[in-house]
């Protein structure tokens, strides 16, 4: 039979063996995946007694000594995640260390970037914006603020603004990971006006009419005079166009006729004069 005593000291060595057996560490993060830079809360779950010590290592060369650290992660990558853990026993301290690979995935966002150039020469300010870094990419979203209270969703698309001024577009870029870049930038809007001085309709196909390059804001009122001041020709519109006829629907002589360009409504006022010369 077993003596009391020798009981009591198997009993002791095996209560040694239980409490300071090898203990599983374990821990957690609040997210493993995210898009350019990343902050992850990590959490100790391991339950063992005794704790003393914690070593993390975040996989970017970065480490902590906190039970539950907070970590950000400033560049795409993927990261492995490694907890070691000391605790006290009756005669030498325990370690432990549980790793994770390839536990925590930090994506490239997009690329964004735009160009911004006017569409048409006469219409109403139509500005054609592009984002070239991205063009139809499967899966990708295209946000645009155009900085007039209006919105439009595309890589490429054609905006058209109501006034002259400066306006800043904010572009958001969404790729197929929902990662997300946002852009900015301005633009500046001024009515333009450019009015030939020659022009030779003779249907040769070669500078046949007269033009005026507007934005088309505003009505325009177009007289045209000879050299006597007899009226030869009137139109108002937004778009001036002449092919050298007076109201008879006659063609005018070769020669130089005055002219007197002003704006009708509209926000820029315009008040010209000068000379056209028709040649054949």
């Amino acid at each position: 039979m077993i003596s009391r005593v020798s009981a009591l000291v198997f009993f002791l060595l095996c209560l040694n063996v239980v409490v300071f057996s090898q203990f599983v560490v374990g821990f957690k993060a609040d997210k493993v995946i995210g898009c350019d830079t990343l902050t992850v809360y990590f959490t100790d779950l391991t339950t063992a007694t005794n704790l003393e010590a914690w070593l993390w290592n975040f996989g970017d060369n970065t480490y902590s000594e906190e039970r539950n650290p907070i970590h950000k992660y400033s560049a795409p990558g993927v990261y492995s995640v490694q907890l070691t853990i000391m605790r006290s026993t009756s005669t030498t301290p325990q370690t432990s260390t549980t790793l994770k690979p390839k536990y925590i995935t930090v994506r490239k966002p997009p690329v964004a970037y735009f160009t911004s150039s006017t569409a048409q020469s006469n219409t109403t300010f139509a500005v054609a914006l592009n984002c070239a870094s991205h063009l139809d990419s499967a899966g990708f979203i295209y946000n645009w603020q155009f900085g007039d209270d209006n919105e439009g969703v595309g890589s490429s698309l054609v905006h058209t603004y109501g006034a002259e001024g400066t306006y800043n577009i904010a572009l958001r870029v969404t790729d197929n990971n929902s990662c997300t870049k946002d852009t900015s930038g301005s633009i500046t809007l001024r009515d333009s006006l450019k009015i030939p001085n020659i022009f030779s309709p003779n249907n040769d196909g070669l500078n046949d009419e007269f033009f005026i390059v507007s934005n088309g804001i505003q009505d325009l009122s177009f007289q045209v005079f000879d050299r006597w001041g007899s009226l030869q020709y009137k139109n108002i519109a937004k778009s001036i166009r002449w092919d050298g006829r007076n109201y008879a629907g006659l063609l005018l002589s070769p020669g130089t006729y005055y002219y007197v360009l002003s704006s009708k409504g509209g926000n820029t006022e315009i008040n010209k004069s000068g000379f056209i010369e028709i040649s054949y």
